[in-house]
Parts: structure tokens; sequence; C-alpha cells
């Protein structure tokens, strides 16, 4: 297993800084819960998790993503400077990184993955849930309502791209779900990760969200 400073290797889109934050809060979960990831590119982020978890309680690292620009209207937007991983990509770096048997790979819609949870994960509760998908503010909402109903109650829910001048959806999705409620105890770390917790688990209809 590759050492915490050797992650920075990996080729993906995290710093290092990042990595070591989704890194330490990961070796925190207990094995009783587990780690999702929504969108995990060419795996560098799912690195830094599995190998928390690992050191960790033990917890299991899920890790969402379809690897297809075809069914992500975000992944086309940004495919000029930010080409599409494959999923050969995503598991020779996982191995690479000696965490490969601490990751489960869910090649799925981050929103349809939730609805097929319980099969896959014995109804285990995810107490770390890091939403890096889809960065449009109605998918970045719809992310975190299709994963509400599967969370602990003192999940700590991470969105990553928070406040930075490519992704003004995450910004937007973030503060809507705070004003009504959904999330709380929202703050800022790393410079670009919005860091909450779980709140009410229906809010109020929020503008531009069809669901």
């Amino acid at each position: 297993m590759l050492e915490l400073d050797e992650l920075e290797t990996l080729d993906g889109l995290i710093s290092a800084e990042v990595g070591e934050l989704l890194h330490n809060h990961a070796a925190t979960i207990p094995a009783s819960n587990a780690i999702v990831e929504l969108g995990s590119y060419k795996g560098k982020s799912t690195a830094y998790l599995a190998r928390g978890a690992k050191i960790g309680h033990g917890a299991s690292v899920f890790a969402v993503d379809a690897w297809s620009e075809e069914v992500s209207a975000w992944r086309n937007r940004v495919l000029s400077r930010l080409p599409s991983a494959t999923y050969r990509e995503f598991l020779d770096q996982i191995t690479r990184a000696g965490v490969r048997d601490q990751v489960t790979p869910v090649r799925s819609m981050t929103t349809l993955a939730a609805e097929m949870w319980e099969d896959m994960a014995l109804e285990s509760p995810v107490g770390l849930l890091y939403i890096d998908g889809d960065h449009h503010f109605e998918a970045a909402v719809a992310d975190y309502r299709a994963w509400r109903p599967h969370l602990a109650d003192d999940a700590l829910v991470i969105f990553d791209d928070y406040d930075t001048d490519n992704n003004p959806g995450v910004l937007a999705a973030v503060n809507a779900l705070a004003e009504c409620g959904e999330i709380v105890n929202v703050e800022k770390h790393a410079g670009r990760l919005a860091l909450a917790n779980p709140g009410s688990k229906v809010g109020k209809r929020i503008p531009g969200v069809t669901k």
C-alpha cells in the first residue's frame, strides 16, 4: 500500500491537502458504516478515502461512476479540459495504491446507485458521503437527496468543488440545501470542500429542482 504522501503521485484532480482531509475523515468511519464516493474519475480521491478507511476502522468504500461522458451533461461540457477516464484507468490506479480490496466499484449513474443501495451494502448506513459527480445545480441537489435516506444520523457529507469559479452549481446547491435545513453545520475546508451533516429528511421545494 502506498504511503499517504505517495498518493499525490497518482493521476487525478485533487490536491494533497484535499486528499489528506478525505483520508483522515475516512479513517474515523466505523466498519459498520460505509463510505460512498459519487464521481470517482481516475481513482485518486478513491485511493485517499480507501487508504484512510484501511488504516482506520476498515469501512468499505463504494466508488460510484458511470465512467462515460454519454450519460453526463457536465462531463460532456468539460471534455476539452478534463478528458474522460476509463474504468481500466480507475482500476489500475487503486490497484497501484494498494487499496483495491477496500473498494467496490459501482458502474452506474449516481442517483440510480442509491436505489440499489440496500442490495449492494446489506443496509449498511453511509457514514461518509463524498459528492463529486455532475456539478450542475440540480444534479448536485439530486445526488444528495437520493442518498439522504441511507445516511447515518451523524454522517459526514462532503461536497467537492464548492465555491470554485468553474462550478457555481455546487455552491448554489449547498446554499439551497442549507437554507431549507436539509444539511447543517456547513463549513468550508481545503479551499474547495464543503463539509456538512445531514439535517431534516424533507426540505421545502427548491426552485429549479424537479425532485
